[in-house]
């Protein structure tokens, strides 16, 4: 367990939004997190701490009445943008270790679904108030949308701090979130 010494109490917002997507397509936005890494205190590296993030995926086609939607965050994107988006490749997406917060929604109100109320709202943090450190200059917001008709977007707000943790943790934090092609 990293002993983690807090910069930030309470956490500020970064919003983040993908591209318009097409139905069955992927949309990858990446995006840098605020963090200068090293300069502070000695032996110390600056990471963000992921607290909480609200999805808001496809507002645009609310109106849709069947199609099967996914959002997650990553430190390494599985997907470009406008690659085919399959029930397969986003339970796949779920199950990936690089995969955080990943949220499905299943929406056919013609045939007795449900309706999402947004936002969807996916909390990072542990019993003590801890989130997930993040050693990685940037990460990618995913949304994928089979089914729906109109081209929309998907915007989260993520919650975020900043906290100080010991460089051996660090490297060990970038060596296993860095992008790698699989």
């Amino acid at each position: 367990m990293s002993r983690r010494s807090r910069k930030d109490i309470f956490p500020q917002i970064l919003t983040v939004s993908t591209n318009s997507v097409a139905s069955a397509d992927y949309s990858v936005q990446s995006f840098s997190l605020p963090v200068s890494r090293i300069g502070g205190k000695a032996n110390k590296a600056t990471v963000v701490e992921l607290v909480w993030v609200d999805y808001y995926p496809g507002i645009l086609d609310a109106a849709d009445a069947a199609t099967n939607k996914a959002m997650y965050l990553t430190t390494g994107a599985l997907h470009e943008t406008a690659d085919t988006a399959t029930l397969i490749t986003m339970s796949q997406d779920a199950s990936h270790s690089r995969t955080l917060g990943f949220v499905f929604i299943n929406k056919d109100i013609t045939g007795g679904g449900t309706v999402a109320t947004l936002p969807i709202r996916v909390s990072f943090t542990d019993g003590a108030g801890n989130g997930v450190l993040i050693g990685t200059d940037e990460m990618q917001l995913v949304y994928a949308d089979t089914g729906g008709t109109t081209a929309a977007i998907g915007t989260a707000k993520i919650a975020y701090r900043l906290v100080e943790v010991g460089l051996s943790e660090y490297v060990g934090m970038v060596q296993s979130q860095a992008n790698v092609t699989l």
